[in-house]
């Protein structure tokens, strides 16, 4: 499953993809690989233990 999150519009969604995966270990994309429409917003692939993925889920709530 996917699903595209929302980020303000003034953070770089490339940066804000390179901290969530260097401080949280967390692998996301940059909505902005799929259109310009898509630049406010990260595209997060739903896989692996649920634990795991509700604790991404909860880190990547806390930074947006």
């Amino acid at each position: 499953f996917y699903l595209f999150i929302p980020i303000s519009k003034n953070v770089n969604g490339n940066n804000f993809c390179l901290d969530l995966l260097n401080e949280d270990k967390i692998a996301v994309t940059p909505g902005i690989a799929f259109g310009k429409v898509f630049s406010s917003f990260l595209r997060v692939a739903f896989c692996g233990v649920f634990d795991d993925i509700a604790h991404g889920l909860k880190s990547i709530v806390s930074k947006v």
